[in-house]
């Protein structure tokens, strides 16, 4: 009987943690976006403007989403991206002016699908913090709440 009283207890404790590093991650991915486009969902980093816009900026390499990056703008897709993107279906659309549109769309309705525009010499990357949160058996992420893009120019730097 005390197992099921704790099972709860552990329930409530994993729901708590999950709000926490919600909270988290919000707090740390948000910030102003200078680059007058709006902002991603909350909790993921944001995009901002093109290579024209960026002065030395912060490099991608020295950056917290670094080690949760998996390129997205080359085909054909590695393993681990593929796997990363579980949840998502990515679309890429060859534009008249030499940049490449990229959709991020998913089925889920209470989440915000996500479209970058590059331009010729950057890079998408696609963050995913957890792998643990998707079932790439169903294609189904359980807290898309961890996974966005993140463009990078030619230089390097966080556009």
């Amino acid at each position: 009987m005390s197992d099921k009283k704790r099972s709860p207890a552990v329930i409530w404790g994993t729901i708590a943690a999950v709000v926490v590093i919600v909270i988290a991650l919000i707090l740390v991915f948000s910030g102003g976006n200078s680059s007058g486009k709006p902002s991603l969902p909350s909790g993921q980093p944001p995009q901002a403007g093109n290579a024209a816009q960026s002065s030395g900026g912060t490099l991608f390499a020295d950056s917290p989403y670094a080690s949760y990056a998996y390129l997205i703008s080359t085909s054909p897709l590695s393993a681990q991206a593929k796997q990363a993107l579980t949840g998502f279906n990515l679309n890429v659309t060859q534009n008249s002016n030499g940049s490449e549109t990229y959709r991020l769309t998913t089925a889920k309705s209470n989440y915000v699908n996500q479209t970058y525009i590059l331009e010729p010499g950057q890079k998408l990357y696609f963050i995913e913090r957890s792998l643990g949160d998707d079932d790439a058996s169903t294609d189904t992420d359980y807290m898309m709440g961890d996974d966005a893009g993140i463009v990078v120019n030619a230089d390097g730097t966080i556009a």
